[in-house]
This record gives structure tokens, C-alpha cells and sequence, in this order.
């Protein structure tokens, strides 16, 4: 025997039902819009122009993370290693971050020239300072950057000699 159901406990739970809809379209639609790499380039930028460096770092991290092409994405990475050398008041240089900016360019293309140079300059500067170990990588990035050099037709700079 089925008995009737009360027109209260019908509203109520319609009302409900209607709100998680309403709240799962909502969810749906704000993940999707976190997956445009140019909107959260944009927002990125404002943001560090506002000086909201985490907000920042964060939006520039979905940028990068749906970002579509590797131009795309290089060109990010070095936006981001400049991103990770600020240092003022309330942005302290995060060189590590830098680093691995760098390295994933070169993952990405082991022919950037700019990566390459960045990187030489880093151990050179971490070489110069005391660190004897980063000799060797100076070497490395440099001789890559004079065979780089070479192939394109260029003569190496005097300071990669």
C-alpha cells in the first residue's frame, strides 16, 4: 500500500534538489574558467601589479599548467623566473624557482639560447662566490652556448669565451 507523500516534504525536497543543481553548475563552471591560460595570465599580471605576490604565483602556475602550446609555455617560464627573482619588501627572490624555470625551457627546447645564457650566469655568479662545484656547470652551459653559437653562424659573445 503505497500512502501519500506530504506536499511539504515534496517543496522541501525539491527545493533542495534545486539548489544542488544551482551549486554543481556554479562549481562546474568556475573550474572551467580556472582553465584559461590567457585569463589567468591577465589576473596574474594585475596581481602583481597590485603587489598580491602569492594570488600571483598562483595564477601564473594555472597559466602555465593549461597552457597549449611550448612557444606558449616558454615564454611563460621566463615571465615566471622574472616573477621569481623580484625581491623587495614583500617578495623575497626565490632563485631555486628561477632555476627550475630555466631547466624546464631547456627540457622544452635545448636550443633556447636566452635559458642557457641565464643559467651560465647563475653558476658563474654561484662559482665566483665560493661554490667550486659550479665551475663545471659553467663550463657545460658555456660550451653548449659557443656550439650554439657556431651552428646558428653566430661567433659566442665575449663574455660565454
Amino acid at each position: 500500500m503505497a500512502k501519500k507523500l506530504n506536499k511539504k516534504v515534496v517543496i522541501i525536497g525539491a527545493g533542495v534538489l534545486a539548489l544542488l543543481i544551482i551549486a554543481g553548475s556554479a562549481l562546474t563552471i568556475r573550474h572551467f574558467a580556472r582553465r584559461n591560460p590567457e585569463r589567468n595570465l591577465e589576473n596574474a599580471r594585475l596581481a602583481l601589479a597590485e603587489g598580491d605576490y602569492r594570488r600571483a604565483e598562483r595564477l601564473f602556475g594555472w597559466a602555465y599548467a593549461y597552457g597549449k602550446t611550448d612557444a606558449w609555455k616558454t615564454e611563460l617560464l621566463f615571465e615566471m623566473a622574472d616573477f621569481h627573482l623580484i625581491h623587495n619588501e614583500q617578495h623575497e627572490a626565490n632563485w631555486p624557482k628561477a632555476l627550475s624555470c630555466w631547466n624546464t625551457v631547456l627540457n622544452i627546447s635545448p636550443q633556447n639560447i636566452p635559458a642557457r645564457r641565464n643559467l651560465m650566469q647563475y653558476f658563474y655568479e654561484m662559482a665566483d662566490s665560493g661554490a667550486s662545484g659550479a665551475w663545471r656547470n659553467v663550463y657545460d652551459n658555456a660550451s653548449e652556448l659557443i656550439k650554439l653559437s657556431t651552428d646558428n653562424g653566430d661567433d659566442a659573445d665575449a663574455e660565454t669565451l
